[in-house]
């Protein structure tokens, strides 16, 4: 438990804007990542030298171009350079070592030591970590959730640290999964009211398009989209940003509107033996890169956003956002719903104390009403 303790330390140190070091023999050197804004923010880090060289076994399913990819590469760059070059990677970049839905198992195992797991994925699993992760009105609101709930509540932290530690593994820090949820039109919308008369084709069950009185919906998939969109079955399609642009539906669909809720469900993770064979130096080190990445992939996910908005727009396309009041609506009623779903299961899975602690702290923390009876 001593680690969770020092991530929460050096998340209150970067807070205030202090620099403590451990090490009796350090170099200051400056890590600058290769990303595009990234490039002109630096990080100060403390070198300690005197470390036993290692490479440790990195698998991510982002190819290496994408904004999680250039986020691993940032958390691995910072730590060989604070350690002076001793610990080095190798990353197996796009799924090439294991599947995304085989992380959980290769890290427990110890077949892999570092992953960036996305909890959602394992929800009979790590059912606690499993709650609904996201914030509203900004990427950064979303990366305080995480923070929150994973360092700075010691009842929900000390939850969701002992299921990983049942797993064999640990968390180092918890890093931005995307940009806002939105809708795809044929046609110019700017509200909630706009979407009632449309037809919407959605993935997921809708759930909560439903309770706001969105109803007219087609069950449909991403892969569909273009052509729904296109030959009319559609009016609209709701989807994440990334698909909607990577698959070009601007060309039929021009109207974008976000929701402005913003998920962060992905956690740097290592497996506990390895964790605990590292000096306390070592430690402290990958648990402050982590958070030092925590921040730094806000900078990567806005760069890449930034750079598809262009995109759109260059293509004749437009960008508009739901006002704060029917942002702030759309949240509390998905986070409602998630966290309902997310109880029902902790429920049969007899977790239904633990996850119930774990949904009313969120639930207060991001200031909307929940209770559940069970």
């Amino acid at each position: 438990m001593k680690h969770r303790i020092l991530a929460l330390l050096i998340v209150l140190a970067m807070t205030l804007t202090l620099c403590a070091c451990g090490a009796t023999a350090t170099t200051t050197t400056t890590v600058a990542p290769e990303t595009s804004e990234a490039d002109s923010v630096e990080q100060e880090v403390e070198a300690v030298e005197g470390i036993e060289p290692m490479t440790l076994t990195a698998a991510i399913s982002f190819n290496e171009t994408e904004s999680g990819a250039l986020t691993m590469k940032w958390f691995c760059d910072y730590v060989t350079e604070a350690t002076g070059g001793a610990i080095t990677f190798d990353i197996y970049y796009g799924g090439t070592l294991c599947a995304r839905a085989e992380e959980l198992e290769m890290l427990s195992s110890g077949a892999i030591d570092l992953a960036w797991l996305s909890t959602t994925l394992y929800q009979d699993q790590l059912p606690l970590m499993a709650f609904p992760q996201s914030g509203v009105n900004s990427i950064a609101d979303s990366m305080d959730v995480c923070k929150y709930m994973l360092f700075e509540n010691e009842e929900t932290s000390e939850l969701l640290y002992q299921e990983a530690y049942n797993n064999n593994f640990t968390y180092l820090g918890g890093l931005q999964a995307g940009t806002s949820q939105l809708c795809v039109s044929t046609v110019d919308i700017s509200s909630l009211e706009d979407m009632k008369p449309l037809k919407i084709g959605i993935a997921a069950d809708g759930a909560n398009l439903i309770e706001l009185g969105i109803t007219n919906l087609i069950s449909t998939n991403n892969g569909e989209g273009y052509e729904n969109l296109s030959r009319g079955v559609c009016d609209a399609q709701n989807a994440a940003f990334a698909p909607a642009m990577n698959l070009r539906w601007y060309e039929v669909a021009p109207y974008f509107l976000l929701f402005n809720t913003y998920g962060a469900g992905n956690y740097f993770s290592m497996n506990l033996d390895t964790f605990n064979s590292l000096s306390p130096e070592v430690q402290a080190i990958l648990e402050e890169a982590a958070i030092a990445t925590m921040e730094q992939s806000v900078i990567i996910v806005e760069d890449e956003f930034n750079a598809s908005v262009e995109v759109l727009l260059e293509n004749g396309g437009s960008m508009k956002s739901l006002s704060e009041e029917e942002s702030e609506l759309f949240y509390n009623v998905q986070m409602k719903i998630n966290a309902d779903v997310c109880m029902a299961r902790a429920v049969e899975q007899g977790m239904a104390d633990d996850m119930y602690t774990i949904l009313t702290d969120l639930a207060e923390y991001c200031g909307y009403e929940w209770d559940y009876e069970y």
